[in-house]
């Protein structure tokens, strides 16, 4: 494998499965139709019960703020609402929402603006974050050389027989591909430092109250902290969390970080876990198919792990098949861990990194980190590629957690090396507002 590109800071290592192909220049994600996901849960509503399970078809808007408009039209906390994963905002995405106690008729009568309720059905429990079989994607890639087919079944052809590896995409670390930084401070209780990031340019929306914010807080005064609480209404809900917090206990820093949203300090220590994921990855990307002694493998049919022993006449069919491939881990206090030289790898980045697994276990207002294995590859289903007027068209399965984007960098070899000049963080969409352009990990 060869590669023009250095690795991206949140994929050390990364090189492209199918780098002895050319890169294939197209447009990507130039609209929203472009880019269409449906999502795959594990098991559909029964019909009956104290849940609602409303179908909706977002358009230019993240998972959370469609929650936020159900949530205003059907309960009265957003908390009560329930998904499976979080799907792009520059996209057209199908997902299910659970609501507690509301009517079906209820929820298909709701006026969302850019979400549109599609179904709504009965159902015993509520969804939860992962309960996710996998996600269907339909892919516009326009101005598609025709001359270059060939070249893309190549790669498809590659991809389909080997699987894909299986890395966490840009999506993950946030717009500037820094989230795991985010990550790091917070598990270090460096306290001021996260806060002080947080509100930073690096991270914050590019607005002159997100700005002014970052000016009063880095004073470090009591005044200046105080004086935050005049900015809470025009700042993204997230900084006026903080501001709120530091306006009523100034310079506490602890206490501004337990005032951020509990989903978000995860989605930090998640970006964290994945780029030591990603590490690990492209450290065996040479042999990412294969599985070795000692390694901690996923069943992919139900994510169940053991750990491969010397010996093991059928494991070879079964890693052949695509039944199972060797994981990664996401780093946490329960983590299954492997044996020999897999061990020993996982083993030396915990130590460089200065982390146990006991001390992964949560203490506010560091969340609990109780660990899981990603598989290194997954298999990828029901592959369509043609040739179509203004482009192609590309249809594919992936299991839950992969990144559809991992696919088309394949063909592409740019697009995790280029963000979007539109990528970065604005205020949440209101009604009758243009939708927002920010992104959200994939699941």
């Amino acid at each position: 494998m060869t590669d023009i590109h250095s690795a991206p800071s949140w994929a050390p290592g990364f090189v492209h499965l199918t780098g002895g192909e050319d890169p294939i220049p197209f447009g990507f994600r130039e609209e929203l139709e472009d880019f269409v996901v449906e999502e795959v849960p594990r098991s559909a509503p029964e019909g009956e019960g104290e849940h609602c399970w409303i179908l909706v078809e977002k358009r230019g808007v993240s998972t959370s703020e469609a929650i936020r408009r159900l949530a205003r039209r059907l309960v009265k906390d957003p908390r009560d609402l329930g998904f499976a994963g979080r799907k792009d905002a520059r996209a057209v995405a199908r997902q299910w929402i659970s609501a507690p106690g509301v009517d079906p008729i209820t929820a298909r009568g709701a006026e969302l603006g850019h979400v549109r309720v599609l179904a709504a059905e009965k159902a015993q429990r509520r969804l939860r974050l992962g309960a996710l079989a996998g996600n269907r994607f339909s892919l516009f890639l326009r101005r598609f050389p025709v001359e270059a087919e060939a070249t893309a079944r190549r790669v498809l052809e590659t991809i389909a027989d080997r699987g894909m590896p299986n890395w966490f995409g840009p999506q993950r670390f946030g717009f500037a591909g820094l989230g795991h930084e985010l990550g790091r401070l917070l598990l270090a209780r460096r306290f001021q430092e996260y806060i002080e990031a947080i509100c930073s340019e690096a991270h914050a929306p590019h607005t002159e109250p997100s700005r002014e914010l970052f000016q009063r807080v880095t004073t470090h005064t009591r005044a200046s902290h105080k004086s935050c609480a005049a900015l809470v209404s025009d700042l993204d809900p997230d900084l006026g969390d903080i501001a709120r917090q530091l306006a009523r206990r100034p310079l506490d820093w602890g206490s501004a970080a337990r005032a951020i949203a509990l989903p978000l300090r995860s989605l930090h220590l998640s970006a964290y876990q994945a780029l030591l994921f990603n590490e690990l990855l492209g450290m065996r990307l040479n042999h990412f198919d294969q599985v070795r002694p000692g390694d901690v493998v996923w069943k992919h049919d139900n994510g169940a792990c053991f750990v491969a022993e010397e010996g093991d006449d059928d494991l070879a069919a079964r890693v052949a098949s695509k039944e199972v491939s060797a994981s990664g881990p996401l780093f946490g206090h329960k983590l299954l861990m492997g044996a020999g030289e897999p061990l020993a790898e996982e083993q030396a980045i915990l130590e460089r990194e200065g982390l146990t697994l006991p001390g992964l276990k949560g203490e506010l207002p560091v969340p609990n980190m109780s660990g899981a294995r990603r598989p290194m590859r997954v298999p990828v289903t029901e592959l369509q590629f043609d040739i179509v007027e203004g482009g192609a068209r590309l249809q594919f399965f992936l299991p839950a957690g992969a990144y559809a984007t991992s696919l088309v960098e394949e063909l592409r070899k740019d697009l995790w090396f280029s963000p979007a000049p539109d990528a970065r963080p604005i205020l949440p969409m209101r009604e009758g507002k243009t939708p927002d352009a920010g992104g959200e990990p994939s699941s």
